[in-house]
């Protein structure tokens, strides 16, 4: 194998249906919210066979930080998304291994 192996925490919310309507609604200005994969801003990830709209972030974070990425999150995709409403227990923290990086 060429590579190693990455191991991360994605902090997220699954994009439902409503979510995606709101998502298809957001201002051009906006968009590189979450359609520009970059890491400063929100990612997709597809976890479960669901698709997911949230932050990757190394592991190690102590439980004030990933409060603050989770508030990150909901920070920007109210931004992307105003109308749409996000559930007390909406966000997760999911483990992501990546092997062959």
């Amino acid at each position: 194998m060429a590579g190693g192996v990455r191991e991360s925490l994605f902090v997220g919310l699954q994009i439902t249906s409503s979510l995606k309507v709101n998502l298809d609604r957001c201002k051009p200005a906006l968009a590189y919210y979450y359609k520009d994969d970059d890491p400063r801003y929100l990612q997709t990830a597809s976890i479960g066979g669901r698709q997911y709209l949230g932050k990757s972030v190394n592991q190690g974070l102590s439980i004030r930080e990933l409060e603050d990425v989770a508030r990150s999150v909901r920070s920007m995709v109210l931004k992307v998304a105003p109308e749409y409403r996000i559930g007390e227990n909406a966000i997760r923290i999911f483990a992501q291994t990546f092997i062959g990086v």
